[in-house]
């Protein structure tokens, strides 16, 4: 469990350079229990065949170090970096946040059980802008300019939406909840008067997508919501895995990280599948670990119908307490980084690669560490506990 932190030194996290675009950070979770004897995580060190050309693409963000702080900081990744234009990130997550709980039409087909997607914005408003899920995509996609960081916030929140919505009813309403929200995603122009406000934005998101080299967005946020419903009868890691890839919205992040760049990489090119798959493994796992309290609490107090998470499903198959499964899942992960090191190594030493295919495998490097890092400053996994200061 999370431990209340008085003092940390988050000084050299950024350079005097860079720090006046920093977010404020008042939360810093310990996600690992502190009693076992873990492995400290090897740094992963590698040197970009481009990485000045790629340094001088990094105008819309800022480097992190959080390993260089006291911060909890659990993995060998060091290529943390925060998008500058967190402000419009926080403001057009309200934005859609007021719309969803004002939105009260009982035939919106967003608002599953009549009132559910309101009560979850609601809830979220209630929270302070600085630390809803926004951080996400402030730590995941930092290379956007700020048109680009408005339509990923807002399509990141549908994401979440979903998800928080799918985890609170049971098997026999996810059909219907997947149905509506593709509808919305993919609906006609909203001219008709019985459109309500929220209908219109997220047509207006979806259209300015489209509009602006987004549209992998669209097709993985749409195939995101026909996903197969959760389940918790996994017999192995393996097969959890191959689940949580799409139910972590994997597809979906790499086009996100693909559109934060206006990149028009091939996401589908066969060298970038294995390194694509470790990545997809370690958001999986890395973000089960941070989440797995709170989920559990959840979980426990009917909240959720599901438990979804890696350290749930370890600690069922070795018959552990949560502080194992963790310990094992933490190792899991440390193993992952390693197999993504080699296979960095690999890609060099074949030479095969362009820069635009190696501007993207950095601006996944960064996406794995902000995933990681979110986990540890935002006060939802950690709570009020994890508050740092007095």
């Amino acid at each position: 469990m999370a431990s209340r932190r008085h003092q940390l030194n988050l000084n050299p996290l950024v350079s005097d350079q860079e720090r006046e675009h920093l977010f404020s950070i008042d939360f810093a979770y310990n996600y690992l229990p502190t009693d076992l004897h873990l492995h400290r995580a090897p740094k992963i060190k590698f040197e970009n065949p481009f990485s000045d050309e790629i340094r001088e693409n990094r105008r819309h963000s800022i480097s992190l170090f959080p390993s260089s702080t006291s911060l909890p900081w659990h993995s060998g990744l060091d290529a943390a970096r925060q998008n500058k234009h967190w402000k419009v990130n926080l403001e057009y997550t309200s934005q859609l946040l007021h719309l969803c709980a004002e939105d009260t039409s009982l035939n919106n087909s967003l608002n599953a059980n009549g009132t559910m997607l309101a009560d979850f914005a609601r809830k979220e408003l209630e929270t302070s802008s600085y630390e809803r899920y926004s951080r996400f995509t402030t730590y995941m996609f930092p290379e956007a300019d700020e048109v680009r960081t408005a339509l990923l916030a807002q399509a990141v929140l549908l994401i979440v939406i979903f998800d928080d919505t799918w985890e609170a009813v049971g098997i026999e309403n996810i059909k219907l909840i997947q149905d509506d929200f593709i509808k919305q995603v993919q609906g006609t122009n909203p001219s008709a008067t019985s459109h309500t406000p929220l209908q219109k934005r997220i047509w207006e998101i979806s259209r300015d997508l489209e509009r602006n080299g987004g549209k992998d967005i669209i097709t993985t946020l749409t195939q995101f919501f026909q996903h197969s419903p959760p389940t918790t009868d996994f017999t192995d890691v393996r097969e959890y895995l191959e689940y949580r890839y799409e139910d972590v919205a994997m597809p979906f992040c790499y086009a996100c990280a693909k559109y934060s760049l206006g990149s028009d990489i091939d996401i589908s090119n066969p060298k970038l599948k294995k390194y694509l798959h470790l990545i997809g493994a370690h958001v999986s796992i890395a973000n089960d670990i941070g989440s797995y309290e709170k989920e559990y609490q959840d979980f426990k107090d009917g909240k959720v119908k599901h438990l979804i998470n890696i350290v749930a499903v370890v600690g069922k198959i070795n018959r552990t307490d949560s502080d194992a499964a963790k310990a094992a899942c933490y190792a899991l992960q440390l193993q992952v980084e390693q197999d993504i090191a080699v296979e960095l190594e690999l890609m060099e030493r074949d030479d095969e690669l362009t820069f635009v295919e190696w501007d993207f495998i950095d601006a996944l490097l960064a996406m794995a560490a902000g995933n990681i890092f979110t986990s540890i400053v935002i006060s939802r996994y950690g709570g009020e506990a994890a508050r740092i200061g007095t």
